[in-house]
């Protein structure tokens, strides 16, 4: 039997908690959708599951990172939480993007893997960085089949 679940992912810039922005590129670039970051910037990772599952592990751009439980209510939601640091990645050269893999390890259950593309722009750099729509979240629908969770859909808000 299939175990349907909706995660949503958000990122906001710390120290002001500041949201992140998206742009859409079209069809110009393997995804239509770019997320801005900054190199050298701490960033604030949630995740809200609904019906829980406990993450085991998270890894973004190759960075395993360190999630606390931050609540669960009821018993039909869970909310994780993890830093995210930029320190030495590079910024990206003007019309080039990148895939920001992402692997979250829920225990006992199983894995999702997906990515989306991003752009790193300079440390200081804010002209940019704040252009486009501001992302609330990434919400995926998703369902387990033998080990895997498989993406139904993705959704930027």
């Amino acid at each position: 039997m299939s175990q349907h679940h909706k995660i949503q992912l958000s990122i906001v810039k710390k120290p002001y908690d500041r949201p992140i922005h998206f742009k859409v590129d079209g069809k110009r670039f393997d995804q239509e959708r770019t997320v801005k970051f900054n190199v050298n910037a701490k960033y604030i990772v949630n995740i809200t599951v609904t019906p829980p599952l406990i993450i085991e592990q998270l890894t973004m751009m190759g960075a395993k990172l360190e999630v606390d439980e931050m609540k669960r209510t009821d018993e039909e939601v869970a909310v994780f939480r993890a830093e995210m640091v930029t320190s030495g990645l590079t910024k990206d050269i003007k019309g080039s993007r990148q895939k920001f893999p992402i692997q979250i390890q829920f225990k006992n259950t199983g894995e999702m893997l997906t990515n989306f593309q991003c752009k790193f722009y300079g440390e200081h750099e804010t002209q940019h960085t704040c252009w486009g729509n501001p992302l609330n979240h990434i919400e995926y629908d998703v369902h387990l089949s033998e080990g895997r969770f498989i993406i139904e859909a993705e959704h930027f808000r």
